[in-house]
């Protein structure tokens, strides 16, 4: 369980351990551990945007499948529609008989 987010927090930690380390007054080391966190950083959030746009991608096949499971809003059926506009319809009579 939480391997992916193990994976990332020692990336992370890595990232961070190269950054800390970088001795300023050594432009290549500089550049190298810079590059490296940098990579690191890259890996993760190329991950993490894939991942995204898997979830996004089921969730939009789950919405054109059963709407009601994503939005909550349960969509009423033809025959629901009618009878709520026969009900009204008879309402509207009812009152204009009692006028």
């Amino acid at each position: 369980m939480f391997t992916k987010e193990r994976e990332y927090l020692d990336k992370l930690i890595s990232a961070i351990d190269k950054l800390q380390s970088i001795k300023y007054n050594d432009s290549k080391d500089t550049e190298s551990k810079v590059v490296n966190a940098t990579n690191d950083l890259i890996v993760i959030r190329d991950d993490m945007q894939s991942q995204i746009d898997q979830f996004d991608k089921w969730a939009e096949t789950q919405s054109e499948q059963e709407p009601f499971l994503v939005t909550g809003l349960k969509e009423k059926t033809t025959s629901e529609l009618l009878h709520e506009g026969f009900i009204e319809e008879q309402k509207q009579r009812e009152e204009e008989e009692n006028d």
